[in-house]
């Protein structure tokens, strides 16, 4: 399964587009041709505020059989303050997109702005789980505050310890983020944090808006580690 994973993310193009302003732009930036955008520096793992999430040193626990069915809602948050709140529009899946990084080639590419999707890799989530779930969304350089326009825009500020809550057609279920990164966008084919298969892992994706807002800079990659789950 692991093999055929790779090959699959081998063919993925980063999607995150540059036209001006007026224009909402920049979805997932799974992972790049022909792009030398460099990665912004990696953010400080350590939340501000207190976090709702036990360790992810701790043993998972809480975890009740769920059966496989489609993501309707993504959430992150840390403590009681929301950091993405949005509804899934379904799957991402491989095609053209005047989104894409590269002009005339495909690339996974979220339908909506204002809605995440799951990439169709891997898998939904399920308890007993036995594949990565691949969540995408647009970020907007030009609107980073305004999720009706760019839906992963904030998503860059999630950090270690915070939380990510999947809702699918079948059940909850509740994420520890474990591991925060940006990577640039020729480089996520080759990381291992995001093309290993793991059951019982979410890994969310979008592009890195950089402070300067003149360009995207890579990928920021957020993995969550399965605590709890519960059937509709």
């Amino acid at each position: 399964m692991l093999g055929v994973l790779l090959a699959c993310v081998v063919l993925l193009v980063a999607s995150c587009g540059s036209p001006g302003p007026t224009t909402a732009t920049g979805p997932s930036g799974i992972p790049g041709w022909g792009s030398s955008s460099p990665a912004a520096p990696a953010p400080e793992d350590t939340p501000s505020g207190s976090s709702s999430v036990a360790s992810p040193s701790n043993a998972p626990s809480a975890l009740k059989p769920v059966g496989a069915g489609e993501l309707t809602h993504f959430r992150a948050q840390r403590g009681s303050r929301v950091i993405v709140d949005a509804a899934s529009s379904g799957l991402a899946r491989y095609n053209s997109s005047t989104r894409c990084e590269v002009a005339n080639r495909p690339c996974y590419d979220a339908p909506y702005l204002d809605k995440v999707a799951r990439i169709d890799l891997g898998a939904p989530p399920t308890v007993p789980g036995t594949q990565t779930t691949f969540i995408t969304g647009h970020a907007n350089r030009f609107h980073p505050d305004d999720p009706g326009r760019g839906v992963f825009s904030r998503l860059q500020q999630v950090r270690k310890g915070d939380t990510l809550v999947l809702t699918t057609t079948r059940g909850r279920f509740v994420y520890a983020v474990t591991e925060v990164l940006t990577v640039p966008f020729d480089k996520l084919t080759s990381t291992p944090a995001v093309v290993t298969v793991r059951p019982d892992t979410v890994v969310a994706i979008s592009c890195v808006i950089p402070p300067d807002r003149l360009s995207y800079a890579g990928n920021y990659v957020v993995v969550g580690s399965l605590r709890s789950s519960s059937p509709s």
